[in-house]
């Protein structure tokens, strides 16, 4: 996989997380086409008896230790290669047919020492030209992108001849086969493959071409109802933005909305929040980062990705949410996503990188992040057909999931997947988790993979919710390291009153042996969502994951969702959303509690249509490269000319500066001073109604500093 650097050409590796859903075959008719799905089963048959799995009589989930079966593939990668990585792995099956070829040894290989030294032939399409292999940033993965796409499912071979240095070593010979899916070349993204590579291949149906849309759907995955149907929660026109019916206070005294009816410099549509307050001498320092979602219905309160302060005024906002909305380490921002890529911005918002999927992959919204070493890490989905015999309500043979970090994939690192995850079906056939009733018994979202995170000693972190389980992951060679809860995990969790975690998110580790994650405990009859802590604690004889901490919402969190812990110790949780009569509605999107359990404050968006997907809160210091803005309105109760001006996404401004000039005369007159203490501001110009007057709004920094200068606005007179 590569990055692409909007500052740059230079293309540089990058990890990948692929999750895959499954694409069912029917009885007496396949997705998109009956030998596709039959001979994909065929790759992923051959696969099974490769790791020692009969898929009549299914796999022993542990070994003799308890611990999880090893995969065949990395073990062949070692024993007969001098490689610790490679992708595609030996015996590795369904391959994207836009796959890129890489391996690593230990140590640093010499450039000069790899010409002429790798071939790569397909069956049918022949030799694959070596030209442009690259060293990739890391120093160690030697890599390249065969010229041609290679042939859907043909057997590939890569064949590395003896002779490459590393340091000062000579490496020995090594060759090494893998399978393409037979999967139709369109059903692939065209977003990060030559669309040459598109002509003239085999077209999908229809039908098909929906399912894969629906796919990419969120809430189609969830099970909501996201249908066309557009059946909203009533809004109450007091918290609607823009509203004549505008109030800025609650019921209750310690009951506020944000932002305030006052503003003018909003767009229509922007969410309001209601906001519960309480001992906010104990708030942790930072903003709210977060994105308003909904069903698609009709809603005067609309989707936004947002920074708010911690009761809810604005900081920054830009049209349309995004779950990944998030600062990353280095405090730049995942800012975007745009045609299966995600872009990431600077403290001025503007695009400063970008990262796509390669091999036809398309990005899983869950989640990215920016590693340490300016990689990243992505998340994306790869459906793949297969054929499924399905008898009382069992599957004999299930579909596939692949979660690729540095191009790790579950077909060779978890094959045993399809029999952890068979709680996924239901009876009479039905497949767990879709509304579609035509389409959802052809889908198996096996792992549905909602999470990653760069661990403190650099592997990778993934959540797969329908597994109830966290993996660790080796960043350097891909072996599973450990896995925690579901089935086939290899830690005992103890503390726990209700045993376990059931179809989480968030899964995070904070140092010290230390996982955090939000536990939606869905659909059980103690379902109510909690924040939960684990110590991690691993000797010669047993891993034990004890439980240290947790807090109980008492809510009910049919999905989404997330947990952090922030700089003082106190709890940041975002409570997803219920599911009531099949449609969604949204719980508090941030929640701040004490280490205690304290309620410091409680964000929920006021229109209940409304839901955030993950809440963070993190230090920001926003610098936008656009001007601030200035207008006037006279939309208030008193009927009265007011100028309004804000800076969106700025975080440095101090005081507000207006100037104002008359006619043909310079605004140079300062005509009011304002400390800054919100997002917006205003100054009644009563003359304004009846003398031509021209304004501009100018923000100073702490030192008195200009920064920006509004636009210069006049009054109706001067028109």
């Amino acid at each position: 996989m590569c990055t692409r650097n909007l500052n740059s050409p230079v293309l540089h590796s990058v990890n990948i997380l692929f999750v895959a859903v499954a694409l069912l075959g029917r009885r007496g008719k396949a997705i998109s086409d009956e030998a596709v799905s039959r001979r994909n089963t065929e790759q992923l048959l051959s696969s099974l008896r490769t790791n020692g799995i009969d898929p009549k009589a299914g796999p022993k989930l542990r070994d003799e230790d308890s611990e999880p079966q090893p995969c065949v593939n990395l073990q062949v990668l070692k024993e007969t290669t001098p490689f610790v990585y490679a992708h595609p792995l030996p015996y590795a099956v369904l391959v994207s047919p836009f796959t890129t070829i890489a391996f690593r040894p230990n140590g640093n290989p010499d450039k000069d020492s790899i010409e002429g030294k790798i071939s790569v032939r397909g069956e049918e399409s022949g030799e694959h030209s070596d030209e442009g292999i690259l060293i990739l940033k890391d120093g160690r993965t030697i890599w390249f992108r065969p010229s041609t796409p290679f042939k859907p499912g043909e057997r590939a071979y890569v064949n590395v001849r003896s002779g490459i240095r590393v340091s000062g070593d000579i490496l020995p010979a090594a060759e090494w086969s893998f399978t393409i899916s037979w999967r139709r070349e369109d059903t692939y993204s065209s977003s990060n493959t030559d669309s040459r590579d598109f002509a003239g291949k085999s077209v999908s149906s229809p039908e098909d071409v929906q399912l894969l849309r629906k796919m990419n759907d969120m809430m189609w995955l969830l099970g909501g109802a996201n249908d066309g149907n557009t059946t909203s929660v009533p809004e109450d026109p007091r918290h609607i933005m823009g509203s004549d019916d505008c109030e800025d206070e609650g019921e209750d005294d310690s009951v506020i909305y944000a932002p305030s009816c006052a503003y003018r410099t909003l767009p229509s549509g922007y969410p309001r929040m209601e906001v519960t307050a309480g001992d906010l001498t104990r708030l942790s320092p930072g903003y709210v980062f977060t994105s308003s979602w909904n069903l698609n219905i009709s809603s005067e309160s609309d989707k936004f990705r947002m920074i708010t302060t911690s009761l809810g005024d604005p900081v920054y906002y830009e049209p349309l949410p995004l779950r990944a909305f998030s600062p990353t380490r280095d405090q730049r921002l995942v800012l975007r996503e745009k045609n299966d890529t995600i872009v990431i911005g600077g403290a001025d918002y503007s695009e400063d990188a970008a990262f796509a999927a390669d091999h036809g992959a398309r990005w899983n919204y869950h989640d990215f992040q920016l590693a340490r070493k300016g990689t990243g890490l992505i998340m994306v989905y790869d459906p793949q057909p297969i054929k499924v015999d399905k008898k009382n309500g069992k599957l004999k043979l299930g579909g596939s999931s692949r979660q690729v970090i540095l191009e790790w994939r579950s077909w060779d690192h978890m094959p045993r997947l399809l029999w952890e995850s068979t709680s996924n079906v239901r009876k009479k056939g039905v497949v767990h988790g879709h509304a579609d009733e035509r389409a959802r018994t052809r889908v198996w979202d096996i792992a549905h993979a909602n999470s990653l995170e760069e661990m403190d000693d650099g592997s990778i972190l993934i959540s797969l919710r329908i597994l109830s389980q966290l993996v660790k992951i080796h960043r350097d060679t891909g072996e599973i390291i450990w896995r925690l809860g579901g089935r086939g995990a290899n830690f005992r969790i103890i503390g726990d009153p209700r045993g376990t975690f059931i179809g989480q998110h968030d899964g995070r580790d904070i140092g010290d042996n230390k996982i955090t994650l939000f536990d939606n405990h869905y659909r059980i009859g103690i379902g109510t969502a909690r924040a939960v802590d684990y110590q991690l604690e691993v000797n010669a004889t047993q891993k034990i994951a004890r439980l240290v901490s947790s807090f109980n919402s008492g809510l009910p969190s049919y999905a989404i969702g997330g947990y952090r812990r922030l700089s003082n110790a106190n709890r940041a949780i975002s409570l997803g959303f219920q599911m009531k009569s099949g449609y969604s509605r949204g719980n508090p999107f941030y929640l701040e509690v004490t280490d205690e359990g304290e309620s410091v404050v409680e964000m929920q968006f006021a229109s209940r249509n409304l839901w955030a997907y993950r809440t963070i809160k993190a230090p920001w210091i926003g610098t936008p490269a656009w001007p601030s803005t200035a207008l006037l309105d006279d939309n208030n109760k008193a009927k009265t000319l007011r100028l309004h001006f804000s800076w969106n996404g700025d975080t440095r401004t101090q005081k507000w500066r207006i100037f104002m000039g008359q006619y043909d005369k310079p605004v140079t007159v300062v005509y009011a001073e304002v400390e800054r203490k919100q997002f917006e501001h205003w100054v009644d110009v009563p003359e304004g109604a009846e003398k031509c007057q021209y304004f501009q709004a100018v923000a100073l920094d702490a030192e008195g500093k200009q920064m920006s200068r509004s636009s210069t606005v006049e009054t109706k007179p001067c028109g």
